[in-house]
């Protein structure tokens, strides 16, 4: 096996992926927000429950890392690609 590897790049197409994996990060973002806003509203700090403070902990945990993690590597996984498209045009010069 060689450790050479070819590999086609279509520029087209993948600025297209690129456009839709910005889009998704946005849409999730705009989503996560709206949804966290939410849980804030309905239930506020102050409200001190078993359930509510455990809902809530879960939640800035989960919105905090977990989503926002999830979202940075989809935005470099973009850049990647648009990295590759670039060098790809550059190199059929």
């Amino acid at each position: 096996m060689s450790d050479n590897m070819n590999l086609t790049i279509l520029p087209g197409a993948a600025i297209d992926d690129v456009k839709q994996i910005e889009d998704i990060v946005k849409n999730i973002d705009t989503d996560m927000r709206k949804l966290d806003e939410a849980i804030k509203k309905i239930i506020p700090q102050g409200v001190e429950t078993q359930w509510s403070t455990e809902l809530r902990d879960r939640w800035e945990h989960f919105y905090s890392n977990t989503v926002k993690e999830a979202m940075g590597a989809m935005l470099l996984s973009a850049a990647n690609l648009q990295r590759a498209v670039d060098a790809a045009l550059e190199y059929n010069k």
